[in-house]
């Protein structure tokens, strides 16, 4: 679940922002539009090394790529 604040609040309570952020994200937002949110270092890190582990498109050898194509996803 993510938390939303105004960024007035956000300015206001920005020691209480950091102590939710620690347990979920904190999404801020400048006139009802999101501009940022606000994550742990543990899970910005896990999202660091997820992007780092991932492949981009690019980087599938063909064979690869036709296997992912030809793959049937069961929802």
């Amino acid at each position: 679940m993510t938390r939303i604040i105004s960024a007035s609040d956000a300015q206001k309570r920005f020691g209480e922002m950091v102590d939710m952020a620690l347990r979920e994200p904190v999404m801020v937002q400048r006139h009802g539009r999101d501009v940022v949110t606000m994550i742990s270092v543990d899970e910005y890190k896990r999202l660091r090394r997820l992007e780092r582990d991932s492949l981009a498109a690019h980087e599938v050898d063909d064979d690869t790529a036709r296997l992912i194509e030809a793959a049937e996803y069961n929802a």
